[in-house]
């Protein structure tokens, strides 16, 4: 960064937040790309959101385990999501 900033003009300084901004958020949205086409989300997550068979299609096909959802299963979520869950993390 130091050598943006002597490389460009002083008329051009108010660009160098820009460069700096770039340099961190392209890296940061290729890797976004890259998780979300080949890495599925966690069965535990998806189960505690309340959706059974799509925790059960992440386990057979990530895991290659035959996971079933019983058919007397609750499809509610186990935990909905509230402002709550923040305070508990912290």
């Amino acid at each position: 960064m130091l050598l943006l900033y002597a490389v460009l003009p002083e008329s051009h300084t108010d660009w160098l937040w820009r460069l700096i901004l770039g340099f961190g958020a392209v890296p940061a949205i290729i890797i976004i790309a890259i998780r979300s086409r080949y890495m599925s989300e966690s069965p535990v997550w998806a189960a505690n959101q309340g959706d059974l068979q799509g925790a059960a299609s992440i386990l057979r096909s990530a895991w290659n385990i035959n996971a079933q959802v019983a058919p007397d299963a609750a499809l509610t979520p186990a935990r909905p999501a509230s402002w709550r869950n923040y305070g508990a993390l912290l």
